[in-house]
């Protein structure tokens, strides 16, 4: 801030005047919800608590207060926090999360934390300390929609030192068509980005990444570690700052390990640490993890952590968990004053929201949090395999703009989006290969509504005729006064289609169902077999598609050699689907 701005006066209620050195150094030393409100006092309030150096000092100041814990229970969709000494308060209801498991992927990285919902496989970033939310945009690759096939991605999110930004990065396995598999790597910056884009170097060519989905990569010393599938003892590292890729090896040791270990950020220092779920025959055994003390030289130290076998059941049960992990170090001190500190030792977590402190040189757990007599109440035989408790610190990082926001802060893409809800759904659609900025743009629910709301103004739906092909429908007035005959299907079959729901349609013909648009042409298969392993396929054309990643079933006209699937609808509700069937003819909206 430069020295006209600091001699400014601040008026307060009273009519006094305050230097604003003085205001800046008391607000510097508020809680982040406390200043997120306070910027609702005047506009230069509001533009001294977002501006980069008020962050920076707030940032500074706060830094010498002890990290607190989030925990997320697995029976509640509530967060809340706890600090040694403090109670524990409720810091973000379930009204803003979605319905099902949400759990956290990464450590804090500045304030930021990356959360995964299990149920819908979407991404947010959130900061614990003011509670914003970020729900990031596509969740599934473009390169991957597009080619029709599924993969798993891992996520990471890291600090860029050099321009201040906080950079998402999702790496994930591609396979082409010829059989080959490339690793790719795409970058998302908040508050700036609208879609991602690839990374500024490719991976190396690795094993297949290792997707658990309880973890993302893991950020230490400015990188980002992926593990991979085969080949245990490598790890692919990603630079920040300048988005370059190296490997590092892992501790020999952990050959005897495979594949139940993870790795975490524990003191500044890159950590491997056990994944045994509870009812493994070998959880009992010595808990281990592993420290790279000397980054640039790969040297790693080993600690024995937890010596299950020296405590009695009475005293081990309650902290055996299916997630069991580092969490951070633990300091006690000599004195009131807190200036001498005891040997340091290490914090851990469990997915009962328990937290207890291990000396490495005697491996017995010192409990420090149990959920039963607080506000999260008793967990009774709750316990999750997912990360239930995390660290944060007061921050007042913003988790930025949605791509909406930014996407629309143009007033030239203002313009062309008004153009572009007046096109008929058919063109809108194939002007969205033009860019990733046209997809982008026609992707934003805003657009979406806005084109469904002029597209359907005065008009009646269309009246449409199938053959039971998600991609042959016909509609009515391309029959009427001509000699064309419209699809029908063969006798003995038996079609079902539903209402349209926002512009598609859900469908049942012989032994697969699936979601389309009639107008643009595009459908996506939904296998009737109600596992993971089933592949959601998107095609345009083809006459068949995929059921699981080996076999491919063509489409059966007649329906006879297997069960009838109709087993599916659809309504509009943020990725849910909604299990009924409406026989009838198909009836679509523009």
């Amino acid at each position: 801030m430069d020295a006209a701005a600091r001699t400014k006066k601040l008026e307060t209620e009273r009519g006094q005047t305050l230097p604003e050195e003085m205001i800046e150094d008391i607000l510097s030393l508020l809680p982040v919800r406390s200043l997120r409100r306070f910027r609702c006092v005047s506009r230069t309030w509001d533009a001294l608590i977002t501006s980069p150096a008020f962050e920076d000092l707030h940032s500074h100041r706060a830094g010498g207060s002890r990290r607190r814990l989030f925990l997320k229970p697995s029976w509640r969709n509530v967060f809340h926090a706890w600090n040694h000494g403090s109670p524990v308060e409720t810091i973000m209801d379930n009204w803003r999360l979605p319905q099902g498991d949400i759990f956290p992927i990464t450590k804090s990285c500045h304030g930021l934390v990356l959360l995964r919902c299990l149920d819908y496989d979407l991404h947010y970033v959130w900061n614990p300390s003011g509670n914003e939310l970020l729900a990031l945009p596509d969740r599934t690759p473009a390169r991957v929609a597009w080619r029709g096939r599924r993969t798993h991605l891992v996520y990471g999110m890291g600090h860029c030192s050099t321009t201040k930004q906080y950079k998402v990065v999702r790496m994930y396995d591609f396979e082409h068509d010829d059989g080959l598999r490339d690793t790719m790597c795409e970058v998302y910056t908040l508050d700036e980005s609208t879609h991602w884009r690839p990374a500024a170097t490719r991976p190396h060519a690795c094993q297949p990444l290792r997707v658990n989905g309880r973890q993302g990569g893991v950020l230490c010393s400015g990188n980002l570690h992926f593990l991979h599938k085969h080949g245990l003892d490598l790890l692919s590292v990603f630079n920040i700052n300048a988005e370059t890729f190296s490997t590092m090896v892992l501790p020999p040791e952990l050959g005897s390990y495979s594949p139940d270990f993870m790795l975490t950020e524990l003191d500044g220092c890159l950590c491997v640490y056990h994944t045994k779920p509870r009812d493994h025959p070998k959880f009992a055994e010595p808990y281990h993890i592993w420290l790279l003390r000397d980054y640039e030289a790969g040297k790693w130290e080993k600690l024995r952590c937890i010596d299950w076998g020296s405590m009695e059941e009475s005293e081990s049960k309650p902290l055996k968990s299916s997630w069991i992990a580092p969490l951070d170090m633990h300091y006690e001190y000599d004195d009131s004053a807190r200036k001498k500190k005891k040997k340091k030792k290490i914090m851990f977590g469990t997915g009962a929201c328990k937290v207890f402190v291990v000396d490495p040189d005697t491996g017995v757990p010192e409990v420090l949090f149990s959920p039963e007599k607080t506000i999260i109440g008793d967990c009774g035989s709750w316990d999750s395999e997912f990360p239930a408790i995390g660290l944060f610190e007061e921050r007042l990082a913003s988790a930025g703009r949605s791509s909406e926001e930014i996407i629309f802060s143009s007033p030239s893409a203002q313009a062309l989006a008004e153009v572009l809800t007046y096109l008929l759904a058919r063109t809108v659609g194939r002007l969205n290969q033009v860019c990733k900025g046209w997809r982008a743009m026609i992707k934003a629910d805003c657009f979406v509504s806005a084109h469904l709301h002029h597209a359907n103004h005065d008009r009646l739906p269309h009246i449409m005729f199938t053959d039971g092909l998600p991609y042959g429908f016909k509609a009515l007035e391309d029959v009427i006064g001509t000699s064309d005959t419209p699809p029908v299907i063969d006798e003995g079959s038996r079609v079902v289609c539903s209402k349209p729901c926002y512009g598609l349609n859900a469908g049942s013909f012989g032994k697969y169902d699936f979601v389309c648009n009639p107008l643009t042409k595009y459908y996506r298969a939904i296998p009737p077999e109600d596992n993971i392993n089933g592949e959601n396929v998107t095609c345009t054309s083809s006459t068949s598609f995929l059921y699981n990643d080996t076999k491919r079933m063509h489409l059966d006209y007649s329906g006879a050699d297997g069960p009838f699937a109709g087993r599916v609808g659809l309504g509009y509700a943020p990725n849910i689907w909604l299990t009924c069937t409406i026989p009838g003819i198909c009836v679509s909206n523009m």
